[in-house]
């Protein structure tokens, strides 16, 4: 149907059948508990690059943009954080 209306379907992407828990643009959906999660190697990546950056006595601007770029990805995860933010 989406096809017949002009979308472009990439077959390699798509998730045909349907599934309780899905990654997206990175995170886990749970449909079930409706919860979003981060993956556990994510998880791991963003904390050591974040415990790295509050150790360095200096850092370029590049690696503090990177450091604010992981925390505002975390934002869909964590929602209360838009109270500090």
């Amino acid at each position: 149907m989406l096809q017949h209306c002009g979308f472009v379907i990439n077959n390699k992407k798509s998730q045909l059948t349907p599934v309780q828990e899905a990654r997206v643009l990175g995170h886990v959906v749970n449909t079930v508990t409706t919860i979003i999660s981060l993956p556990k190697e994510k998880e791991q990546e963003k904390l050591i690059y974040l415990k790295f950056l509050h150790s360095a006595n200096t850092c370029t601007i590049q690696q503090l943009m990177k450091g604010i770029g992981m925390l505002i990805s975390l934002l869909h995860v964590l929602p209360q954080g838009l109270a500090h933010y």
